[in-house]
């Protein structure tokens, strides 16, 4: 078995780093630019946390195509904003064989209908990463923590048998197999973690100082914002006949957060969030993907359900009159018909 990871950043340098330590075949894949270059002049890396050890660059490939031939399960590891993208650079490709396999970590809001729609061919996503982890850059890769369990769907059931019969046995204790597509893409919480704390700190992001994100940026009334965009993403999830975790919750779940009696105290008492630093401009996927690809589509959603969200409404009314920019617009996703239950 021979697996493909695309997109070679936090996310995915964890997942290859998970593949090496256990002896598995993979190769990785990177649009061309300044972040593959820079990989690519990096003899040796180093992985420290979870597991300790040292792995060379061997697993870079350059070619899409043969990337795409030689493996049978590929990991998508790209932003939601680039998406589109990707899925174009895949079909131009011509890969020789039929892809099967393809499980987008994560996938934003939508983002397996919305892939599908790109290439042509059913995909999974799962609603997070399976690692808070970064990349120094320099070869450093550090895995901070794991997270306990993580679900992935798709519309295509065949395919998550498919995935389930390929994905990796250390990785079956983490990926969960979910049959409501609609409760999993409901379940990312990057649109609440990310979004209000980047923009209410925007008089400091570009700060020389170094910020820790969750530890120093998230006040109490911040957080008491963030619960609000929660809250809502529950009442949507309400309304169309389930129920999807909180985000103190989810922490709990994932990290076994000692207090999550609210998103201030869930955040201050995971461990694993409290050493992340800030994003050093609001030009960041914390707003160009969690705010276009997670906010924007569920609004959408919502007035479709005929609920209203003047939370997630006022921050991207604020996104946009801010950065004098219309995000909304920016979204070029589609917003599934799905039916409310009143």
């Amino acid at each position: 078995m021979k697996y493909l990871v695309i997109g070679l950043g936090n996310t995915g340098l964890s997942i290859i780093s998970m593949l090496k330590h256990a002896g598995l075949e993979v190769e990785g894949y990177n649009r061309p630019g300044k972040t593959l270059d820079n990989l690519k002049s990096i003899k040796e890396f180093k992985v420290e946390g979870l597991v300790d050890f040292t792995f060379k660059n061997d697993f870079i490939s350059e070619d899409l195509q043969k990337a795409l031939n030689r493996s049978e399960l590929i990991f998508v590891c790209v932003p939601a904003n680039e998406h589109k993208g990707l899925a174009s650079s895949i079909l131009e490709s011509k890969p020789e064989k039929k892809i099967l396999s393809i499980i987008l970590v994560p996938g934003r809001v939508f983002g397996a209908l919305n892939f599908a729609k790109y290439l042509g061919i059913s995909v999974s996503e799962t609603e997070t990463v399976p690692y808070a982890a970064r990349h120094d850059g320099k070869g450093l890769i550090s895995l901070l923590a794991q997270k306990n369990k993580i679900f992935y769907s798709s519309t295509d059931i065949s395919l998550l048998k498919d995935i389930e019969k390929k994905i990796p046995s250390f990785f079956k204790e983490i990926f969960n197999k979910e049959y409501n597509y609609q409760k999993v893409t409901m379940s990312n919480v990057g649109l609440v973690l990310h979004c209000a704390p980047l923009l209410f700190n925007s008089g400091l992001i570009n700060h020389p100082q170094d910020f820790l994100f969750y530890k120093e940026l998230i006040s109490k009334e911040i957080a008491f914002y963030m619960q609000k965009i929660d809250d809502e993403r529950i009442s949507i999830s309400k309304e169309l006949g389930f129920s999807v975790k909180s985000v103190p919750g989810w922490l709990n779940e994932q990290y076994g957060t000692k207090d999550y009696s609210d998103i201030y105290n869930a955040l201050h008492t995971t461990e694993a969030y409290l050493k992340i630093s800030s994003p050093k401009s609001l030009n960041h996927r914390y707003l160009n993907e969690d705010l276009v690809y997670g906010l924007v589509p569920i609004e959408n959603l919502a007035i479709n359900l005929g609920l209203e969200v003047p939370y997630i409404t006022n921050l991207i009314n604020t996104a946009c009159m801010l950065l004098d920019s219309d995000f909304r617009l920016k979204y070029e996703g589609i917003i599934p018909a799905w039916k409310g239950m009143s």
